[in-house]
């Protein structure tokens, strides 16, 4: 396994994790993100990439984690 870096941080919400509006909808086998992360530590030289998402309600109960495989040719990375 490479380098993992972890994505939380975004713009205007800082780390606080209730206020992120960053989504990802499930699309069959995968989930499709879009949104905005700021201060990804070791995504330069990252495999792995652990994306804090909302998928569901407000607050922390609609809060998941996505492990996405990342490369620098990755669309948006």
């Amino acid at each position: 396994m490479g380098a993992i870096a972890f994505s939380m941080t975004e713009p205007g919400t800082g780390s606080d994790l209730q206020a992120i509006t960053t989504r990802a909808v499930r699309e069959g086998d995968f989930y499709r993100a879009s949104g905005a992360k700021t201060f990804i530590s070791n995504g330069p030289v990252c495999d792995f990439l652990i994306i804090v998402v909302r998928t569901g309600q407000p607050g922390h109960a609609g809060i998941s984690l996505l492990r996405a495989e990342v490369s620098d040719t990755t669309p948006g990375f």
